[in-house]
């Protein structure tokens, strides 16, 4: 009876442990769709700045120059440099006859508010966007 107990509360850790794991895989999913909430999207981006995770920079760098978009209110794409829209894991968004798709409809543009532009998230200090017209740049 005891060997069973022990088996059991054993199971019973490790599912805890595996179920952790997962939770903490859908962590950052969840925060990068809390990035189209204008009302979350300044926390979101404390949070995934403190994960330090590099594979969210594609992400972040799309947010950053407007090129993060909403498709069906579910869906996060990139419109990435060929024009074509990808999900997060970098496959494209295609039609029924495997073309790149650009919908008509349901597609609304990740917008950064504006007070997390120029600024450091948490830090308080302005840092200057490079747009590319600086005196460097004629």
């Amino acid at each position: 009876m005891r060997t069973t107990c022990l088996v059991l509360l054993g199971c019973w850790l490790a599912l805890g442990t595996v179920g952790a794991r997962l939770a903490d895989a859908a962590l950052p999913h969840a925060l990068i769709m809390e990035l189209t909430t204008p009302a979350k999207q300044r926390t979101a981006l404390l949070q995934l700045r403190d994960l330090a995770d590099p594979a969210l920079k594609g992400v972040l760098q799309a947010l950053k120059e407007g090129a993060l978009y909403l498709w069906k209110e579910e869906t996060l794409l990139i419109l990435n440099d060929a024009g074509t829209l990808v999900d997060l894991e970098d496959k494209p968004l295609l039609d029924s006859a495997g073309q790149p798709l650009l919908p008509t409809e349901g597609l609304e543009q990740v917008a950064l508010e504006q007070e997390n532009m120029g600024k450091s998230p948490g830090k308080g200090n302005s840092t200057r966007y490079q747009s590319g017209h600086g005196r460097d740049n004629p």
